[in-house]
């Protein structure tokens, strides 16, 4: 996804962990049962990576490089 919207690196690995983080502390609350039901259907986790991508897209990027969000909701929405 990073690639597709021209982002740098450092901004893929930002978001990428980013994610990982979320995931770990959420996982560590849950039954992995629970935590595979409530995190892991496709509709959520593409929204959490585009979260995590804008984000550290935000960080990292140059103004001129930075994710718009309607670009990432017609993303989402398809």
């Amino acid at each position: 996804m990073g690639i597709k919207f021209s982002q740098e690196r450092e901004t893929i690995h930002l978001a990428i962990e980013l994610i990982d983080r979320y995931y770990m502390n959420h996982s560590q609350r849950l039954h992995l049962s629970d935590f595979r039901g409530l995190f892991m259907h496709p509709r959520l986790a593409i929204e959490y990576q585009v979260t995590c991508l804008l984000i550290a897209s935000k960080l990292v990027e140059m103004d001129d490089n930075i994710v718009e969000i309607e670009v990432l909701r017609h993303y989402v929405s398809r």
